[in-house]
This record gives C-alpha cells, structure tokens and sequence, in this order.
C-alpha cells in the first residue's frame, strides 16, 4: 500500500502526489491512462488500477476529488466476497500502518492490540476504522466493513481515504 499513502511532512498523501495539483497532474503522475474516467462532478474515477497487494479477482475502485481544479481528497474501495481475502487484505493494511503510521487518533487502543485482536473486533463488531489527523489538518482514513450491500450484491469492503489540509499553501491557489 506504500504507493498509495504516504505519511510525509505531518501531511498524509496519496503515494508521492502533492495536495492541490491538477486533474491533469494526477493523471499523470498515477498513470492513469485509458484507466481513469471523469464524472459529471469532476472526480476521476479509475475503476481497474493497478493496486500493490490487490489482486484482480478483488473489485476496486479509486476516486480523487477536486475542488476549484485542484486535488484535494482520494478514496480506495477494495471489495471482496472472500472473508478471509479481506482479512488478508486487512491484515497486510493494518501491519503496513504499524510499521509506517504514528498512533491514529481514532481507535488508539484498538491500535495497540495484535493484528489477531483487531481481526477478532472486526469478526465481533463487523467494522473497524482507524483515523489519523495530521497538524495541518490532513487526514488519512482505513476502514473494513462486514458484509455490506453494494450494487445489488454483498461483499466484504476496505475504504482508505484521505484529505488535503485545510488551508491551500501560497502560490496554488
């Protein structure tokens, strides 16, 4: 996952982007190609990217938002029908964030327990989420849900999300 957050100078990012560039920006340093569609809204969509640890039988979709132009937040759906793909998939985020990722500020203790006793939460609870807030007021996202109804079938979902800071640093506005 290390292509795709990247926790660098307090601000969380999408791999080795920068918040604020253009549609044109993202396309090109995500290689995007052929890969990426624009809606009605300006969000870019690329719905069979490539994603490391992600194989293709799992259904993926990646969003990158814009405002006045400029990127400003990106979402992962990974979706799987598997419960012990999703687990795997879990589990390979949840051990990346521990070794890459300061302590979140949502769901600190549960942070603290093994990958096992996270996996049991998730089994007992059928959703788990972590957040990080970074200073300037990024932020980064993973969630897994059980069993949810998306597009008149049920699967297992991993959402990754994160968000640009809050104030657009001089010169991109």
């Amino acid at each position: 996952m290390d292509n795709y957050v990247a926790y660098e100078n307090e601000s969380i990012l999408p791999g080795k982007m920068k918040w604020f560039i253009s549609q044109d920006e993202v396309i090109d340093q995500m290689k995007l190609g052929e890969d990426v569609r624009e809606r009605d809204d300006g969000q870019l969509v690329a719905d069979n990217l490539s994603i490391p640890d992600v194989n293709q039988d799992d259904e993926k979709h990646v969003r990158f938002y814009f405002e006045n132009g400029r990127f400003v937040s990106w979402e992962i759906f990974i979706l799987t029908k598997s419960d012990a793909r999703c687990e795997a998939l879990f589990t390979g985020i949840i051990e990346w964030g521990k070794k890459n990722l300061p302590e979140p500020q949502v769901n600190t203790a549960l942070w603290d327990e093994s990958t096992d006793y996270i996996l049991g939460q998730y089994r007992e609870d059928e959703n788990v989420s972590f957040i990080w807030n970074a200073e300037d007021m990024s932020y980064l996202r993973i969630d897994m849900t059980v069993q949810a109804e998306y597009l008149d079938d049920v699967y297992n979902i991993i959402n990754l999300s994160g968000s640009a800071p809050r104030e657009v640093p001089e010169g991109k506005q």
